[in-house]
């Protein structure tokens, strides 16, 4: 699953859009973009980070699981 266009495997899809809805940290390294857009998942949306060297990515990710979810994801309506 790589470049855009690729298919994405349902169930990988789904994970995804949850982690995602649940305001959970996602890292993606490069070609890892479709599954992202299969699980309509805002790529720029604040705890979703991208980037190509595995090492930096682990270390964001870790800093992000430490807070348990990216509550700024979906701020609260105001209303």
């Amino acid at each position: 699953m790589t470049g855009p266009g690729a298919q994405v495997d349902s169930r990988v899809a789904l994970l995804a859009g949850e982690a995602y809805r649940h305001a959970k940290p996602i890292a993606v390294l490069p070609g890892a973009e479709a599954v992202l857009a299969a699980a309509s998942a805002d790529p720029a949306a604040p705890g979703v980070i991208a980037g190509d060297d595995a090492g930096e990515l682990v270390t964001a990710l870790t800093g992000l699981l430490a807070t348990h979810r990216v509550w700024e994801r979906f701020p609260p309506a105001v209303g």
